[in-house]
């Protein structure tokens, strides 16, 4: 069922050809209604008959939501409203007048907005009809929906005026010495031609004659959110005089008060909070220096500035002897906000052997001294942009943390020359030669050779030379 996208909660209702469902739905997190159809053969004959159903879109009217047709099993989703039944109500509570007055009406309103629709409903039943704790009403439209009689425009008059007369009957109320005793006389003889008749004549009872009437709780104009073109050229308000202006102006005043309250509050609260946010920012230390230094001497400087060292738990250290390594990089690095905890994590290198140091994020001029004090020759500089590192900072070098070193040995160093900008490309750039602090072993090597082939020749030459001047003294003679 849709990768499992409702989650069953507990079973609400059965008949012979469903089983309805409290649903949960995981794709757009919702309570639902799951109506379980055990034959696909009567769930494609209604299909059609349901189609028109999700057209409806009434405050009293629970909404449908969708129509799924698996290979194995069917289902209808609708809105979910957790209430009971009328004719449950009226076994457990004793109601009023006013509150069956305001249901009846309540039922009307629905009925005419599907007629006026087009659709047609058949023959609803008292058990479609639903009740919260709030009093609260909606019309459950598919419970025991079976098609029969849907869409019979001249039969829905009749099932209208028995519909409403079950409700007034089975109602706990003595409706013979009730104000509802006309209207009741009225729908047993089918007087009625249409069901805006019956509205009609229901509205002129005066809430004001019912006893336990309560017109501050009655809400008699229902809002609706116009759908189509159809819907706008019909009317749903039934007193257009409910409220007062004065009581009017004075809410939407207190509302706009409450409104300028909350943003105030909110703003103020956002303040504070991005307030303390930089200043516990700035009041952090920020991390110092213990690369190229021994750990002995390390830590007793962290432990000075209550800073943790932390080594990766991969490594193994010899506690007992700190003073055989030297710390070859850290993070945070050099400078960086110690946040939550102050912790830096370090990697180590053993003292006694020449190791390589990260010069990552360094400047030029601290690199070379840091390369002078470990006795290595910078090769060659070259130039490069970065991503991350500002002009100037070290961004990779040849050799890395680390590994071990000679005393002479060359080093290449990368040094950035400004951040990358948006659609710019990265070339390696090398410096000029004069920029370069010592040249490639091979020039050094075709010196030599060039050097020692030009005084191979002047001795030659001057060998010559000696050997004229012997001959020249001895022919003399």
């Amino acid at each position: 069922m849709e990768n499992n996208r409702y989650e069953i909660q507990r079973k609400i209702n059965e008949d012979e050809f469903s089983t309805t469902f409290k649903a949960y739905d995981k794709k757009l997190n919702r309570y639902l209604c799951l109506k379980e159809y055990h034959d696909k053969n009567y769930f494609e004959n209604l299909t059609n008959d349901l189609k028109y159903l999700s057209n409806l879109h009434h405050p009293n009217i629970l909404e449908m939501y969708d129509l799924i047709n698996s290979s194995n099993k069917c289902y209808l989703t609708y809105e979910i409203f957790d209430g009971i039944s009328l004719d449950i109500l009226f076994e457990r509570k004793r109601v009023s007048e006013s509150f069956l007055l305001d249901v009846l009406k309540k039922i009307l309103l629905s009925l005419i907005y599907s007629e006026n629709n087009g659709i047609f409903l058949g023959n609803l039943r008292i058990y479609n009809m639903i009740v919260d704790e709030n009093d609260n009403f909606k019309i459950d439209i598919f419970k025991n929906f079976n098609g029969e009689h849907f869409g019979d425009s001249t039969a829905q008059l009749r099932f209208n005026i028995t519909l409403l007369l079950e409700i007034l009957e089975e109602s706990n109320i003595d409706i013979v010495n009730s104000n509802l005793n006309n209207f009741y006389q009225k729908l047993r003889n089918y007087t009625f031609n249409d069901t805006q008749s019956i509205m009609k004549d229901l509205n002129e009872i005066n809430y004001n004659k019912m006893p336990s009437s309560n017109n501050e709780s009655i809400d008699n104009t229902i809002k609706l959110d116009l759908k189509n073109e159809h819907e706008k050229n019909m009317s749903y308000k039934i007193d257009e005089n409910i409220f007062e202006e004065e009581i009017k102006n004075k809410k939407k005043s207190h509302n706009y008060l409450k409104y300028f309250l909350v943003y105030f509050t909110s703003v103020l609260l956002a303040f504070f909070a991005a307030a303390a946010i930089i200043f516990y920012y700035n009041s952090r230390p920020k991390a110092p220096d213990y690369v190229g230094k021994n750990l002995m001497l390390a830590v007793d400087q962290a432990t000075a500035n209550n800073i943790e060292l932390v080594v990766d738990k991969s490594v193994s250290v010899d506690k007992s002897n700190y003073n055989k390594y030297v710390v070859i990089g850290q993070s945070p690095k050099v400078g960086e906000k110690l946040l939550f905890k102050k912790k830096i994590k370090v990697e180590l290198g053993l003292e006694k052997e020449n190791t390589m140091i990260n010069l990552i994020g360094l400047n030029l001029k601290k690199a070379k001294k840091e390369l002078s004090n470990l006795g290595l020759n910078v090769k060659k500089v070259r130039y490069k942009k970065s991503t991350v590192y500002d002009e100037g900072l070290i961004i990779d070098q040849s050799i890395e943390a680390g590994r071990k070193i000679q005393n002479g040995d060359f080093v290449t160093i990368t040094v950035s020359s400004g951040k990358i900008k948006r659609k710019e490309t990265v070339d390696d750039e090398y410096t000029p030669p004069e920029e370069n602090e010592r040249p490639n072993e091979d020039e050094n090597d075709n010196s030599s050779v060039d050097n020692n082939d030009s005084n191979s020749n002047n001795n030659q030459e001057s060998n010559n030379e000696n050997t004229r001047k012997n001959d020249n003294s001895n022919s003399g003679e």
